[in-house]
C-alpha cells in the first residue's frame, strides 16, 4: 500500500491529465511526439502519414481532432490543409515539446 501511495506522489498530475485529453491513443501520441520534435514544421496529413508510416485516413482524422482541440493549427490551403503545432497556446506547445523530449515515459512505449 505504501508503494502505491509513493507512486501516486511521483505522478505529474498535469501531464497525466494532458495525456488523457490529447493523447488517449497511440496515433495521437505519435502525432504529438512528431510535432513536439519538429515544433516549427508544417505538414499535410498525407505528408505526416508518410513520416509516421501510418494510414492516411487515420492520421487525417486525428490531426483534425487535435486541431479542433487547439493543439494543432490548421491552414486550409488548397489542395490539402497544412498543420503545425499551436503558437497560440504556449502551455500546450511547451507540454508537447516536453513529451517529445522524453519518449520513454510514453504510456505506449515499447522496448
Amino acid at each position: 500500500m505504501n508503494d502505491t501511495i509513493s507512486a501516486m506522489h511521483d505522478i505529474d498530475v498535469a501531464l497525466f491529465v494532458f495525456l488523457e485529453r490529447y493523447a488517449p491513443s497511440l496515433i495521437k501520441w505519435d502525432i504529438l511526439t512528431y510535432f513536439g520534435a519538429h515544433p516549427n514544421h508544417t505538414v499535410t496529413a498525407l505528408e505526416l502519414s508518410r513520416q509516421l508510416n501510418k494510414n492516411y485516413q487515420v492520421v487525417r482524422r486525428n490531426v483534425g481532432d487535435l486541431a479542433l482541440l487547439g493543439v494543432l493549427e490548421m491552414d486550409a490551403a488548397p489542395p490539402q490543409p497544412i498543420y503545425r503545432l499551436t503558437t497560440a497556446n504556449p502551455h500546450i506547445r511547451a507540454t508537447v515539446e516536453r513529451i517529445a523530449a522524453d519518449p520513454p515515459q510514453s504510456p505506449f512505449y515499447r522496448q
